[in-house]
């Protein structure tokens, strides 16, 4: 019981991080166009 609950939220965690790195990549993408930098070299 404890195990699938772990599984449960590391699947949700998972989601979360997915979007939060696709997030990020996006206010990398307006923070290098702002400064005329491509996202590769900020990252």
């Amino acid at each position: 019981m404890h195990q699938t609950n772990i599984a449960f939220t590391s699947k949700k965690v998972q989601r979360n991080a997915k979007r939060t790195i696709f997030a990020i990549q996006m206010i990398y993408k307006i923070i290098a166009n702002l400064f005329g930098r491509r996202p590769i070299q900020l990252l």
